[in-house]
């Protein structure tokens, strides 16, 4: 015996189930995100990966550069350009998480760059680094980057 289903109580059912709008926290959020950012950049809460930071950050001092420091002998010294480009391309690994980061800056410079740890800023594009190409680790977790794919 074949059982025949019972179609009387699915006929008062809705063809479409209808769709509840969004909650408004839902609604809003990328309006308020886009806010926040734009008063970040006005109150100068983003940092620029300039050569000058990588360079103090990431490379190691020079033998004279540790005496004046321990010495506390202030110092100016110009360097021209460069030599400013070929102590960037010494650099293999950058590490700046939670640098508030909001474009790539001269990291793109550091020709010999292996290990990379960008996470946890603000960035949006990261075509800069196109010019590491020995790049092994790239962490780039919990930024706004963007991917445009070409079709």
């Amino acid at each position: 015996m074949v059982s025949i289903m019972d179609w009387s109580r699915w006929r008062d059912m809705p063809e479409k189930p209808s769709k509840s709008p969004p909650p408004i926290g839902v609604r809003y959020a990328k309006q308020r995100e886009q806010e926040i950012v734009r008063q970040a950049e006005e109150h100068g809460y983003f940092v620029t990966a300039s050569r000058s930071v990588l360079r103090d950050k990431f490379l190691p001092e020079t033998r004279e550069e540790q005496k004046d420091r321990q010495r506390k002998q202030i110092f100016i010294y110009q360097r021209n350009e460069n030599e400013e480009a070929a102590s960037l391309e010494q650099i293999k690994m950058v590490w700046l998480p939670k640098a508030r980061l909001r474009n790539v800056g001269d990291i793109g410079y550091c020709s010999h760059l292996q290990i990379c740890d960008l996470s946890n800023n603000y960035l949006i594009n990261v075509d800069a680094l196109t010019g590491c190409k020995q790049l092994i680790y790239l962490d780039l977790h919990s930024n706004q980057v963007v991917c445009n794919i070409a079709s």
